[in-house]
């Protein structure tokens, strides 16, 4: 049975599961539903250096088929332009990608609660998920976002997330030796949504995480 994610754990109620995906509501410590929910957002200097990097990034592949990646055996990722629908065993060049900013792709999901005050963190994607949980980025993690809340209205919080339905399978499919929360934080996908006063449900942010 997919586990909820331990960082969730322990304001997650009224479960539901598949065979492909766990579903549960998100509740404060103080027992309240109704919540402000806050997204992150970059500033134009940093729009400005995402958009350099993009460039600097389609230029080191433009004009192949393909690229391919691959791992030597002290671990390092090369990668290749791919010049003809062969792939690897047809013409390639290995290329040497721009630095990314730490912030570029990053997205942080947070509430908080309308009655306390406390904030909770429903998903950051340089920690939750199976890429960030078997990454280590830590430039990265030092990066400090900023927010901006989402409308003006409160909402209650429900969270679906997708994973192996086991930690055996997980391991087996992964290949990760690991203990029960490593699988649970390693979940492939992530379904956040907001629930307005009349109960209606609405995505608020979807993503792939493996």
């Amino acid at each position: 049975m997919i586990p909820i994610p331990e960082y969730l754990k322990k304001n997650a109620i009224n479960p539901k599961h598949t065979k492909e995906n766990i579903q549960f509501e998100f509740v404060c410590d103080c027992n309240n539903k109704e919540f402000y929910i806050f997204q992150n957002y970059l500033t134009k200097e940093e729009k400005v250096i995402v958009n350099e990097y993009e460039k600097a990034f389609e230029k080191v592949f433009k004009g192949s088929w393909t690229y391919k990646m691959e791992s030597d055996e002290k671990g390092i990722v090369h990668y290749w332009r791919v010049y003809t629908p062969l792939g690897m065993y047809g013409p390639k060049k290995e290329v040497f990608l721009p630095e990314k900013p730490a912030f570029a792709e990053l997205n942080v999901i947070k509430a908080k609660c309308t009655h306390c005050g406390k904030e909770y963190v429903l998903f950051d994607s340089r920690h939750h998920g199976y890429d960030a949980v078997t990454n280590d980025e830590s430039e990265v993690s030092l990066y400090v976002p900023q927010f901006k809340q989402k409308g003006t209205s409160t909402f209650g919080v429900m969270i679906k997330v997708e994973n192996d339905d086991s930690l055996e399978a997980f391991i087996k499919n992964t290949g990760e030796e690991c203990d029960e929360a490593f699988y649970s934080n390693a979940f492939g996908a992530i379904t956040i949504y907001t629930i307005n006063s009349d109960g209606r449900k609405k995505v608020l942010f979807d993503a792939e995480t493996s």
